[in-house]
């Protein structure tokens, strides 16, 4: 959109409502039987997950109006201010998706946190496998699999979609071509992807736990509600180490 109103909001919180969950069995069909589903259905969807230390810190940097980040000065790391408010847009989509929220009273941390919580609760409840396999099962839930994307290559990727079944295939005639790229171990396809483009946390903003736990102090006083070991939950649900989140490649 060229300039953002109050028009396209309600627009956009109808579209979330209209989207959300579309794809589930219980909610394919209209009061009067017939099938509604959705605006871009697809005949196999993954569930792609990163840790969520990095994905808080990334959803920090973009979405954080104000507060900011500062250096300490005696180790020299740079430290995230939990002062700043969600981007109102932020806090529109939140709303739109989560109504037993309201973003708009959150923090900084609370209300992303919040929304990672919730997005990968609900992802959850119609994944059909727990954690990222080479074999994709079939189900009768929309989500077939979960990957995580830090170790997962384009090939494996390819086939928990399905690209090798040429009775699921959406295009039949690329499978032996795709076969024979990812048969190749050399193959950049068969190395975990990376990503260079579109990096707005350039070194800004780096979180552990320990920090995390600190500025969960603050948001309980105020707020009432704890984020940490909630986060640290679903970090060990997602098939990650929470012990190791110093030594997890940037993404």
């Amino acid at each position: 959109r060229e300039q953002w109103s109050q028009c396209w909001q309600r627009e956009c919180i109808g579209v979330l409502n209209q989207e959300w969950g579309c794809g589930l069995e219980s909610s394919s069909s209209d009061e009067d039987g017939k099938e509604s589903g959705c605006v871009s259905p697809f005949q196999t969807v993954l569930h792609q997950v990163r840790h969520p230390l990095r994905t808080l810190e990334s959803m920090l940097v973009k979405f954080c109006q104000g507060g900011g980040t500062k250096k300490d000065e005696t180790t020299g790391k740079v430290l995230f201010n939990n002062t700043g408010t969600l981007h109102k847009s932020f806090a529109t989509v939140g709303n739109g998706l989560f109504r037993q929220h309201n973003f708009t009273q959150y923090s900084c941390v609370e209300g992303v946190a919040q929304f990672i919580l919730e997005y990968h609760k609900a992802m959850m409840q119609v994944t059909a496998n727990d954690g990222a396999s080479t074999t994709k099962k079939s189900s009768s839930f929309p989500i077939a699999a979960r990957y995580p994307v830090e170790t997962t290559t384009p090939c494996q990727i390819l086939q928990l979609a399905g690209f090798f079944d040429a009775a699921e295939a959406a295009y039949p005639l690329h499978i032996k071509r795709l076969l024979k790229i990812c048969q190749d171990k050399d193959h950049v396809a068969n190395q975990p992807m990376s990503s260079s483009e579109y990096q707005v946390n350039q070194g800004d903003l780096r979180l552990t736990w320990g920090h995390l736990e600190r500025m969960d102090q603050a948001i309980v006083a105020k707020e009432g509600s704890a984020v940490t070991s909630a986060l640290q939950a679903l970090t060990k649900e997602l098939g990650y180490d929470v012990g190791v989140d110093q030594q997890i490649e940037d993404f």
